[in-house]
């Protein structure tokens, strides 16, 4: 946008005659001329943007227009085009539309949809017909065939926090008698700090633990996005910004790009988003760490009258990570590239990397330089200062450089400088941030609690009588405290006869498996294959305790061949087996 010259002059002075303008202070005047420069740079910003989202458009319509004299080519067309529009909009996804991150966000999902209603309107089908819209199937998979190989985006858009319920369930049950549950009540109160209700809610990040990811030198990995049915964007749009505003995420400019991918549910009908981490975990180097059996968890608990399960609220995002973890597990989209600020699921070491946290919470190992209460200070000083005070001085820099229109944004400036100069991030990546690289012996007079370990973030435990279960469970609340680690009040039970455990049930009668679980077991088809027969045996494994005769079917099933399969071969006996041994 051009300016007249008489638009470049600075406005008259008022207040002062003609002849004193100069004597009224040159110093206002350049303040004046300054803020007149800035005004234009923000502008020529804004221009920039709307004109980038434009050519956005304009090439979605020529390619609806490519379709339209194209009936011929029919799916393959369509097909060729929404690829050209993928990669046309990965180009363009690391540049800002705006400086807040979540009218960047919502100005992506416009133009998405835009794109999306255009390429809709000519869709052709296998039949020649139009179609309503364009979906692919490939991205849509069981999710039961990804439940280990991808990182499910949570969903945010309902987080709002309540307050807690000391009459529920979890907490109060027949068997106590009113002096327990007053007891019990008030020493959950006492530490309703680090108590959290809400599944969603983010929890503050833990003391002394860092996530880092080391690919051993190779290049970065920077993956296409990948098609997005018009009917789901708006559910990753709603994703997305939920993740923005906890803070869990950030826009990116990161070499590295993992794809996101759609995963129905069992219904067929609702979704998950998920990120595709398989290609970045196989070359990331496997943290050595011993993850415990759940026998060994099991080990003892029915000598105890007293229980408590507790879950450790969204315990991965109590992670923070390094600045290069978060490059390398960001990750792309229809609506723009992204990372990580603190830990998701689906990366290679994520619960080794949290088992060890929880271990060292429980057994007190090793803590960071100074001790707990020193490194407490230090992270309460960087989480306090004020991202304000930051934003001011990227935009101060700004100013000074005058920025041409293809310069960077105040936004992309702000970013930048965030993640370079953010004092948490500094803390975070800094000899201080790994306690277990740079750490000391734990000093702390809280451990060990009790003498076992917990399953990643589930933990059970158990005492002879009310009082010492109580105990237990203030005192592991106290060194919860210490260590920053938050519970999930709603998924605990506190000091009850009769806890579920990793799908047990357990009480002062034993343990047994739980029955919801064994039916589904119980129905499961016989395999047909033997790769099939090696997952339907895993599956009976995990209750093996309660399958007589289980090594003994085990050897025998496990020999099978694919050829015992087939026609002729006789498996009577082995279809009535394990099974029917449950006990």
């Amino acid at each position: 946008m051009k300016s007249s010259g008489a638009e470049d002059q600075a406005p008259e002075r008022v207040g002062y005659p003609k002849g004193d303008a100069d004597s009224a202070g040159n110093t206002d005047a350049r303040s004046e001329e300054a803020a007149v420069v800035t005004g234009r740079s923000r502008v020529r910003e804004a221009e920039d943007s709307i004109s980038e989202l434009t050519q956005l458009l304009d090439n979605a319509r020529k390619l609806s227009a490519e379709l339209e004299t194209d009936e011929n080519n029919g799916v393959r067309s369509c097909s060729a085009a929404m690829d050209k529009v993928l990669r046309d909009e990965i180009e363009v996804s690391d540049m800002c539309l705006a400086d807040d991150p979540e009218e960047d966000l919502r100005l992506r999902f416009v133009a998405a949809m835009t794109l999306c209603e255009d390429e809709a309107i000519t869709m052709i089908s296998a039949t020649g017909e139009e179609a309503a819209e364009f979906e692919s199937s490939a991205n849509e998979s069981d999710l039961a065939d990804y439940a280990h190989e991808l990182a499910f985006l949570p969903d945010l858009t309902d987080s709002a926090l309540t307050v807690l319920d000391y009459a529920s369930k979890n907490v109060v049950c027949t068997a106590h008698t009113e002096s327990q549950r007053a007891k019990l009540v008030e020493m959950l109160k006492r530490q309703e700090g680090i108590m959290i209700d809400s599944g969603n809610a983010l929890p503050p990040p833990a003391y002394g633990a860092i996530c880092d990811i080391d690919v051993q030198g190779h290049t970065p990995i920077k993956q296409r996005a990948r098609r997005v049915p018009l009917k789901h964007l708006k559910k990753l749009y709603e994703l997305l910004k939920g993740l923005l505003k906890a803070g869990l995420i950030a826009f990116s400019k990161s070499p590295w790009a993992s794809p996101i991918v759609i995963v129905l549910k069992k219904n067929g009908v609702d979704i998950r988003l998920c990120i595709d981490y398989k290609m970045v975990n196989a070359i990331t180097e496997l943290m050595e760490y011993a993850m415990p059996l759940v026998d060994d968890l099991l080990t003892e608990l029915e000598s105890y009258l007293w229980f408590c399960s507790l879950d450790a609220a969204s315990g991965f995002w109590a992670v923070m990570m390094t600045r290069r973890a978060r490059e390398i597990s960001a990750f792309v989209c229809a609506l723009g590239h992204f990372e990580w600020l603190r830990m998701p699921f689906g990366l290679k070491n994520a619960p080794m990397i949290y088992q060890r946290i929880i271990d060292n919470a429980l057994w007190g190992y090793v803590q960071p330089r100074g001790g707990w209460a020193a490194h407490a200070e230090r992270v309460r000083r960087a989480e306090a200062a004020p991202a304000i005070q930051r934003s001011q001085q990227a935009e101060t820099t700004n100013q000074l450089t005058q920025p041409s229109p293809s310069s960077t944004s105040k936004f992309e400036a702000d970013h930048h400088a965030s993640a370079e100069s953010d004092p948490l991030q500094d803390l975070v990546n800094g000899p201080d941030g790994d306690m277990f690289t740079n750490g000391e012996t734990d000093e702390s007079a809280l451990t060990p609690v009790f003498k076992r370990r917990s399953f990643v973030d589930d933990i059970c435990f158990g005492g002879a009588t009310f009082d010492k279960c109580l105990d237990t469970l203030s005192r592991l609340l106290a060194r919860f405290a210490e260590c920053r680690i938050s519970i999930s009040f709603t998924k605990s039970i506190f000091v009850q006869p009769a806890v579920d455990f990793l799908s047990h049930e357990i009480s002062s009668s034993g343990i047994r498996a739980n029955p919801a679980k064994m039916a589904v077991i119980a129905k499961l088809p016989f395999p047909k294959s033997k790769k099939g027969m090696q997952a339907f045996l895993g599956a009976l494994n995990y209750y093996n305790r309660f399958i007589q005769n289980m090594a003994v079917y085990g050897a025998v099933l496990y020999q099978l061949k694919d050829d015992d399969f087939g026609q002729g071969g006789d498996l009577t006996a082995a279809k009535r087996g394990p099974r029917h041994a449950f006990r």
